[in-house]
């Protein structure tokens, strides 16, 4: 699910194709920010599997710098 495709910085790293807790078909990647990275993706539970979503996906590691 979310292991080994985190990059050193606690990015996830989406892979198009790739399935998010069995729900989800990455599509593509939608937008990366501080805290996180954005994808877009299709729901495979809506009807026709045609519903497309963002899902937010938190970095694994963060530190403020001051």
């Amino acid at each position: 699910m979310l292991g080994p495709s985190v990059d050193d910085e606690g990015y996830y790293q989406p892979k198009t194709g790739e399935i998010i807790y069995g729900k989800y078909r990455v599509l593509s990647i939608a937008g990366k920010g501080v805290f996180s990275c954005v994808v877009k993706a299709i729901d495979l539970e809506s009807q026709n599997q045609t519903k497309q979503v963002a899902i937010k996906i938190m970095r694994t590691k963060f530190e403020v710098m001051r």
